[in-house]
């Protein structure tokens, strides 16, 4: 096969490792208006809001520390941190108004803001930054040996 100069072949894109996630998806309302402000705040991304920050932190973090070991292992760029994406990919000087809106947006919500996490939904993501949904299962609970 023909090769570049740089040694790359032509129209091969740079291959890179295969991400995979395990997310908990939010239910409706709360979800389609997450990914309705999101797509106001940065038009064009493709979003699903998944997981809660405020109840349940602490079980969520333990979640993560059980299943980031042994082949599911990955060292991360940053710590873990339960939360929801709102906007990504924005140029910085946009992000006092793009705080302001959706402060405003959260206020005149009217949902409920809570709900019980119960199932999980283990994606992969693709070479154009998209999470694609692979399988589905109930989260229940389930002993948990210690880390060590």
């Amino acid at each position: 096969m023909h090769s570049e100069p740089d040694g790359t072949r032509p129209g091969v894109e740079e291959e890179r490792p295969s991400l995979y996630a395990l997310v908990i998806y939010l239910p409706e309302p709360l979800c389609g208006f997450l990914d309705d402000l999101r797509l106001e705040l940065v038009p064009g991304c493709n979003p699903h809001a998944h997981i809660s920050v405020e109840g349940g932190t602490e079980q969520l973090r333990q979640m993560h520390r059980s299943l980031n070991r042994g082949a599911l292992a990955l060292e991360e760029p940053y710590p873990y941190h339960p939360h929801v994406t709102l906007a990504q990919e924005f140029e910085m000087g946009h992000l006092e108004a793009l705080l302001a809106l959706a402060s405003r947006r959260w206020r005149e919500f009217r949902g409920p803001r809570r709900f019980r996490a119960e199932s999980t939904m283990f994606v992969r993501n693709t070479r154009g930054d998209e999470w694609v949904d692979l399988a589905s299962g109930p989260l229940r609970a389930a002993p948990v040996s210690p880390l060590g």
